[in-house]
Parts: C-alpha cells; structure tokens; sequence
C-alpha cells in the first residue's frame, strides 16, 4: 500500500513538469523522425545492388538492432519513458547492455533505420538514417546534461562508457 501511495506521488510530481520541460517537443521529433525512417525507404525503394544478399544483410542488422532496443528497454523497466528528463523514481543504469553503452535504445533504433534502409535497397533510406543519427546524438546529448544535474556519479559513468559504441563514440 505505501509502495503504490510512492508510485502515486512520484507520477503525480513527474506530471507537474511541463509537457515541454521534460523534453516532450523531442519526444514529439522523434515519432516524427521515425515514422519518416519507416516510410521513406517504401516510397524510394529499389537500388541496382544484388538484392538476395543485401535483403539478408538488411533483415539481419534490424534484427540486431531489434536486440539492442529490447536489452535497453528491459534495463530500465519499469522506469522507462520516452521523455529525455529522467523521472523521479529513476536510478542510474550502469548495468548489462548499461555497461557497454550509454544509450542502447536510441543507437538500436539507429541500426534498425539503416538495416530498413537496406532491405529496402534505399540510397535515400540510408542517408537519412544517419540524419536519424544525427537526431539521437542531439536528444542525448540534452538527456544526458539533465542526468549530470541529477546523478552525481553520471560523469564517471560517461567517461567510463562510450555514449553509442563501445570503445569508439
């Protein structure tokens, strides 16, 4: 009873935050930003490369990217939120796919956007996948100033693991 009161107030002080002020306009950017990375390559559709192999190259890098979202989203159930501003009941994620990258969800959604791109043998699909990049480079640089102001170990956290690939970026 007093853990589902906790829960009550926290959702009650998260939604006194302003639409905007927990980065709802990127939230908003970014449903915009993939529903054009699903549909784009549909509408450009048809390269001159060996289709067979590259379909197959295409569904597997989804498929990995698929994996990716899913180990981030299970990390931080049942905290998630689409929302760059950290909720109230949230803790720092430094373990299992946390511990390789900073941002799994966003770098998975990435490789699916450029393996759709792919299957779809779409020049167009997969410069517009690294715009989608692009996008979630932004988003979390923004996430991650709200999560120095509210994780004090965030900066050890950052300098210890890379923001989209292990090792390099």
């Amino acid at each position: 009873m007093a853990s589902a009161r906790r829960r009550g107030n926290n959702s009650r002080m998260q939604n006194k935050l302003s639409f905007a002020a927990r980065g709802g306009w990127w939230v908003v950017a970014q449903a915009l930003v993939l529903l054009a990375a699903a549909l784009l390559p549909v509408w450009e559709a048809g390269g001159t490369f060996p289709t067979l192999a590259l379909h197959r190259i295409g569904w597997l890098t989804v498929s990995i990217g698929m994996f990716i979202v899913a180990a981030g989203v299970q990390a931080l159930e049942p905290r998630l939120t689409p929302f760059p501003y950290p909720r109230r009941d949230a803790r720092l994620e430094t373990q299992g796919i946390y511990a390789y990258v900073r941002h799994p969800i966003y770098i998975g959604l990435i490789v699916v956007c450029l393996g759709w791109a792919v299957v779809w043998l779409s020049d167009v699909a997969v410069l517009y996948g690294l715009a989608v990049a692009i996008f979630f480079d932004l988003k979390a640089e923004r996430e991650e100033r709200w999560l120095r102001e509210r994780f004090q170990q965030y900066g050890a956290y950052a300098k210890r693991v890379r923001r989209f690939i292990p090792g390099i970026y």
